[in-house]
């Protein structure tokens, strides 16, 4: 039973017994609440991180504020000291040291999977309260790297991400009427999950519960749902809105089914499955034309960011082509620089590639050769 509950039960007690009803007593509380908060940090290029940093030196994330003081994570690709030194160390410490007076708190921490999901996590036990005047609270070991380097579902594409949920004891206590116990239960912070819609919508297009459409690919069919489809892109809206019988039936010509199979895990989750192709850089220019034809610009910039990363020799010709056909600025650009040292362009007119852009894009070539007059 509440406060307020017990003290309306003694009020009416005395009334019914025919007493004069006493005043309802005064009553507070002395109320010391935890801030909550977290802070995601994303580390793009993994590999270069743990060549520059050696053991026991460290980079530093943004500043951010729980509970009103900023905080910063301190990451260790190479571990903490020689004991971790196999290992990845990350710690939360008060922003600019030192100045962690009366700040007391606890951190855990998550590596990420690749829709944003802990895919591994500290123990409750592990996050001890720590005085930030004189420590700061982390891991040692939160992962090896070779745990990391094993695991695609967390690695991909040379990035990973981790997660900090902390927790901060405020120093100060706050003495209020028991009238205001509602208004601070609504002022309480919960730390909330990450979003698992992506996966909710994944099943339902996997269950093919409440499928609309119709979707033949070659040989393959497939089966969708009308609103998700409309809402993604602009074209499959236009061709659907042509098609209003249920279930509507669409042919694609123009793609493969194993393109289109992430194409549409893309359209419902946001994210391209992990298994999406063998070779990566193909399935990459493989969707980066489907998303240019369907009007899908996040998945377009995605697979051109992906290409851009990866140009080589071998792929160089063949990814300026595609870049030139699709309107892709940044990574034709991204081409043309590789290309314009003179040991790469001739290397890569030895290559079948560079036949191919020949004949798709004759004009290429000529910015090719002003280039290397300049």
């Amino acid at each position: 039973m509440s406060c307020a509950s017990l003290l309306s039960a003694v009020i009416r007690r005395g009334v019914a017994g025919g007493r004069a009803a006493a005043s309802p007593p005064s009553a507070s509380a002395i109320v010391s609440r935890p801030a909550t908060g977290s802070h995601i940090l994303r580390i793009d290029g993994y590999t270069n991180t743990k060549s520059i940093l050696a053991t026991g030196e460290s980079a530093t994330s943004r500043r951010f504020a729980v509970g009103g003081h900023s905080f910063v994570m301190r990451y260790y690709p190479n571990g903490l000291d020689d004991g971790c030194a196999d290992s990845i160390s990350l710690f939360v410490d008060v922003a600019g040291g030192g100045n962690g007076s009366g700040i007391a708190g606890h951190a855990r921490f998550s590596v990420l999977d690749h829709a944003g999901s802990p895919a591994r996590r500290t123990d409750d036990a592990s996050s001890e309260v720590v005085d930030f005047r004189t420590h700061f609270s982390g891991q040692r070991s939160l992962i090896t790297r070779e745990e990391l380097e094993r695991s695609p579902d967390i690695l991909r594409d040379d990035c990973f991400a981790v997660r900090c949920d902390l927790t901060v004891m405020d120093e100060h206590l706050l003495t209020v009427d028991l009238d205001h116990e509602a208004a601070l239960a609504a002022d309480a912070v919960a730390v909330v999950p990450p979003s698992d819609l992506h996966r909710h919508l994944a099943e339902l297009l996997w269950s093919k519960e409440g499928a609309d459409v119709v979707i033949e690919v070659g040989d393959t069919t497939f089966h969708a749902h009308r609103w998700v489809l409309a809402a993604r892109s602009p074209v499959l809206k236009a061709k659907l809105s042509a098609s209003p019988s249920s279930p509507a039936t669409l042919r694609l010509a123009a793609m493969d089914a194993d393109a289109f199979r992430a194409l549409l895990h893309f359209i419902y989750t946001d994210t391209l499955p992990d298994d999406a192709d063998a070779d990566a850089d193909a399935m990459a220019r493989r969707l980066l034309a489907a998303a240019d034809a369907y009007g899908m610009e996040r998945l377009r910039l995605i697979c051109e960011d992906r290409l851009r990363r990866r140009i080589a020799m071998g792929n160089v010709a063949v990814t300026l082509a595609l870049a030139e056909q699709h309107h892709c600025r940044a990574l034709k650009e991204a081409c043309v620089e590789f290309l314009s040292s003179p040991g790469n362009l001739k290397a890569a007119m030895a290559t079948d590639g560079f036949e191919h852009l020949k004949a798709t894009c004759p004009s290429v070539l000529t910015e090719l050769v002003m280039k290397q007059l300049v």
